[in-house]
């Protein structure tokens, strides 16, 4: 009941242009979200999260025609494309299965995509997967954010002066 509460103010204020989305929803072109700590993140790779102990909640809000999935490449899933699956569905605003970096390096690259074939997974399908991005058609709006293993670090980003 609350997390349906949640979703619908969340869409409301971004409808309507105001709160944390509301700015962002107006300058991107995807149909969809990834919401962590409340705010939608740009998913430019630059946005990196610290993991609590039992892992990194978040929420994709999109159009319920979407085929969105959030996967993490490097999750030790074996084989060549392996992944861990955190989310396979046709947008709406769902959570998705939490980020933890778990395993393997320490700082983890998490991706999603709208994929333009339809969902290339049986919807809410999650764990690990061998998981191949090339050979199921075209991704549209990629993002990508990092998340540190919980104890860990979000690696540093270098200052003017470094670049």
């Amino acid at each position: 009941m609350i997390e349906s509460l949640f979703g619908f103010l969340l869409l409301l204020t971004t409808f309507l242009g105001f709160g944390p989305l509301g700015a962002h929803a107006r300058k991107t072109e995807c149909t969809y979200d990834i919401i962590i700590n409340g705010v939608a993140i740009e998913g430019d790779n630059t946005e990196c999260f610290k993991s609590p102990g039992n892992g990194l909640p978040a929420l994709v809000s999109g159009s319920e025609a979407d085929p969105i999935v959030v996967w993490d490449p490097d999750a030790p899933c074996g084989g060549e494309h392996g992944s861990y699956i955190h989310y396979a569905g046709m947008g709406s605003m769902k959570n998705f299965e939490p980020m933890t970096a778990g395993a393997g390096d320490v700082v983890h690259t998490y991706r999603a995509a709208v994929f333009g074939k339809g969902l290339p997974l049986a919807e809410e399908t999650t764990g690990c997967v061998q998981f191949d991005t090339t050979s199921v058609g075209p991704l549209k709006c990629q993002k990508s954010w990092k998340v540190a293993r919980f104890g860990s670090s979000c690696p540093k980003k270098p200052t003017e002066e470094e670049l």
